[in-house]
């Protein structure tokens, strides 16, 4: 398709995963970036890593921060365990990015036409959902979806490299004055 860039990555479906599958979109999407970015790492061993008590401090006394993040309560201390796991990941050289100033569309773009993966949630399922945009063209935003494609409402578990398309996508994703919550990880 005219101006589609992609990023190479592994896919993976939270639907394999050892620990809580039904719940952990937000590992497996990350896995999923850190992957863009060369760097290979289980989503279960990032799962055991969020729920250590060295990660939990980032989650503010919430508990179980995967309960919380399904019952959409501090999603800001989610995204904060995610950016954690991502730069010990990434060599511990603050390489992930919470934008809590929010990114418009033309900034997913740009980052992911400069090989950045994108990590974006919305309300893809009933309790929030997690996906890594892997690439984009002129009609929407390809991404690597752990749950299957939302397209087909989630019947195809296949959620490697599909097509979301802009309209659509918009009103799904967690954004205000079209601007949306993003996690960027960069080399």
């Amino acid at each position: 398709m005219k101006n589609e860039k992609r990023l190479k990555y592994k896919y993976r479906s939270q639907r394999d995963n050892k620990y809580s599958p039904t719940t952990t979109c937000n590992v497996t999407a990350l896995a999923m970036a850190l992957s863009c970015l060369g760097v290979e790492v289980s989503e279960d061993d990032l799962y055991l890593k969020a729920n250590s008590k060295r990660y939990q401090r980032y989650a503010l006394k919430i508990g179980n921060w995967i309960d919380k993040f399904i019952k959409r309560r501090k999603l800001n201390q989610v995204w904060k365990i995610l950016e954690k796991l991502a730069d010990e990941a990434l060599g511990g050289k603050e390489k992930a990015t919470f934008k809590s100033n929010w990114l418009t569309m033309s900034d997913i773009i740009s980052r992911i036409n400069i090989g950045q993966p994108v990590l974006i949630s919305g309300s893809f399922t009933h309790g929030g959902h997690i996906v890594c945009v892997v690439g984009h063209n002129s009609i929407g935003l390809i991404c690597a979806d752990p749950w299957g494609d939302w397209n087909q409402k989630y019947k195809d578990h296949d959620g490697d490299g599909v097509l979301y398309l802009y309209d659509k996508l918009r009103p799904v994703l967690k954004g205000k004055n079209g601007k949306y919550r993003a996690l960027v990880l960069r080399k």
